[in-house]
């Protein structure tokens, strides 16, 4: 069985969450509660209360990519007196944003990044596990690391980032994916999407040797994408006969025009069959 949880989202589902433009998800499966990322940090804590998490206890944390809509909560995460895992690509802790070379020193005018140290996170418990080669959680649940970038979606891309003292074009080459094998086909978890969602699923397939995909849930960064990039992706998303479809955060209103699209928000809750 594998419960996933909406605990920041756009939008609201259960009342008494609160809204914030980030995502954060709780996958609980084969023993595991993983949080996948963590939202902007000021509706994550609160949710969790109002949903009944324990954010104590959970047993790894997954960042999708370093921007700071999906990293922001990590501080307001529980020290954890047993450390426990905080699995991303590498590239995640790299600065990021809008930079103004004025020298000797360089601005950042409007950061995308977020506020993450390795070695403050590893004082409260959080042991960065940067990969970019497939991370497996459980037999059945991956973190599928470096995502290729096909012709079929062209990668989203946004600022610059900060790499080896140098600015360059930031391409969100840390963005990255969960996968879950179930009895019915593989089940995505999408950040946001930059990779492409094309692309992801198309990785997701090599990693778990399945080609069904069962269920589609996260961000697909059609919000700022015009209305040919919905169609184009709904028509995959058909054509790879896909089931379920939980799109939020970046979708936004274009999700309205995907198939099998399920409205969900923070306070969802779903179940798939083991």
């Amino acid at each position: 069985m594998l419960k996933f949880s909406v605990l920041v989202d756009d939008d609201v589902h259960l009342p008494g969450c609160l809204p914030e433009r980030g995502l954060a998800l709780l996958l609980e499966c084969d023993g595991l509660r993983v949080l996948f990322d963590s939202g902007r940090g000021r509706a994550l804590r609160h949710n969790a209360e109002v949903m009944g998490v324990d954010l104590g206890s959970l047993t790894h944390v997954v960042l999708s990519h370093g921007h700071y809509d999906h990293v922001g909560g990590i501080g307001s995460l529980p020290v954890y007196s047993d450390p426990i895992p905080l699995i991303a690509y590498p590239d995640v802790f790299n600065e990021r944003g809008y930079f103004l070379p004025l020298l000797p020193r360089r601005y950042n005018l409007y950061r995308l990044s977020g506020d993450l140290d390795p070695r403050q996170l590893a004082t409260r418990g959080l042991l960065p596990h940067c990969s970019a080669e497939p991370v497996w959680l459980s037999e059945r649940l991956v973190f599928l690391g470096s995502i290729l970038r096909r012709e079929q979606a062209k990668p989203s891309l946004l600022g610059y980032m900060v790499r080896g003292g140098r600015v360059e074009k930031d391409l969100i080459s840390d963005d990255s994916a969960l996968v879950y094998k179930s009895e019915q086909g593989l089940i995505v978890f999408i950040g946001c999407g930059h990779a492409g969602a094309e692309n992801i699923i198309a990785r997701a397939k090599e990693v778990c040797g399945d080609e069904r995909i069962h269920a589609v849930i996260g961000g697909l960064h059609l919000k700022f994408s015009g209305p040919e990039r919905a169609v184009a992706l709904g028509t995959y998303l058909q054509e790879e006969a896909v089931e379920k479809l939980f799109a939020c955060h970046c979708t936004g209103k274009r999700k309205a025009v995907l198939p099998w699209q399920r409205q969900i928000g923070a306070g969802f809750e779903y179940r798939f069959p083991a």
